[in-house]
């Protein structure tokens, strides 16, 4: 059955050969026992070839884009791209009364509470500038429904599919007087049906789903109408003998609420499209593919689970 091991894994090989029945081995035929020899590649089935033939990805630096130009060089060259942390974020670290774990060498773990900037993370990777409406094309509104990670997959796609040297065309929609329009980018006609989309991502959605409902819950406790607020200041200030004290006062109010009428925080559709994790449906339709697509998740070995995916898909003819 094998023609050439040498193509497969060998952990697989030693399994197939291992559940082999001795006419079998020596016919030299190996299979399951438990699955049918139809079911596997005979050594005369042509195997499909599968590469990588365009790579893409963003990296870390707050001085600059987050796709920018050598930015792999730059981590394969082992630049350090780890920056300092701002005593600002510190301090929204220990707001957060945020658990962490402290080893010891004897095995004696113990859990502490983050109660001082000593404690705090400080040093991290930050992400540059990033705009995917003003640097990819995409329509402001479907980039206001996307979560983060959406994004920057999507970015890297397009990138992806210019390293491989596959160019995107331009599509035309028909008007009602008989002539064309500029509709939007796509893949060539005859890739289209054969191109299958994979989005992976450890925490997908995390961003949106905690900023939302952050944002929600804030506007519930604090959304007064500007006439509310003035209300409150006059009773305070009414209460007040110190005439410096009350200007201050006054002065704050001025500042930070005169004429300022503060809207309640809505709670949109948008939700629903950012914490729905829908990133590879965004991609397929923006270039206008139709072969398979899906969305995966496996912590730190979510690309390796999706390549693996993609060369199945590939092997299997889902898509080429």
């Amino acid at each position: 059955m094998f023609g050439n091991n040498s193509a497969y894994n060998p952990a697989f090989v030693q399994w197939v050969t291992g559940n082999a029945t001795a006419a079998e081995k020596a016919a030299g035929t190996s299979a399951p026992a438990t699955q049918p020899q139809t079911d596997n590649c005979a050594e005369n089935q042509p195997r499909k070839s599968v590469v990588i033939s365009g790579i893409a990805a963003g990296g870390p630096g707050s001085w600059d884009k987050i796709f920018r130009e050598g930015v792999l060089d730059e981590i394969l060259s082992g630049r350090n791209m780890i920056e300092p942390v701002s005593s600002d974020i510190q301090q929204k670290q220990i707001d957060k009364h945020v658990e962490f774990v402290i080893k010891s060498k004897d095995g004696n773990h113990r859990f502490e509470r983050l109660t001082s900037a000593a404690q705090a993370i400080k040093l991290s990777a930050k992400g540059g500038a990033f705009d995917l409406e003003k640097e990819f094309g995409l329509p402001a509104k479907w980039v206001r429904s996307m979560d983060r990670s959406f994004q920057l997959a999507i970015a890297a796609g397009i990138l992806a599919l210019k390293d491989a040297g596959i160019p995107l065309v331009l599509y035309y929609k028909p008007t009602s007087t008989g002539g064309y329009l500029p509709d939007r980018w796509g893949l060539p006609a005859d890739m289209i049906d054969e191109t299958g989309v994979i989005f992976t991502s450890a925490f997908p959605v995390a961003n949106s789903m905690m900023g939302d409902l952050t944002k929600r819950v804030a506007g519930l406790l604090n959304n007064k109408t500007a006439k509310e607020v003035r209300a409150f200041c006059d009773k305070f200030i009414s209460q007040i003998a110190d005439p410096a004290l009350k200007v201050e006062i006054e002065n704050w109010y001025q500042a930070n609420f005169k004429d300022k009428e503060i809207e309640p925080e809505a709670f949109t559709s948008e939700f629903i499209l950012k914490t729905i994790i829908i990133a590879h449906s965004h991609f397929c339709q923006w270039i206008r593919a139709r072969g398979p697509a899906t969305s995966m998740s496996a912590a730190g070995a979510s690309t390796a689970q999706a390549i693996a995916v993609a060369q199945d898909w590939i092997k299997l003819g889902r898509c080429k």
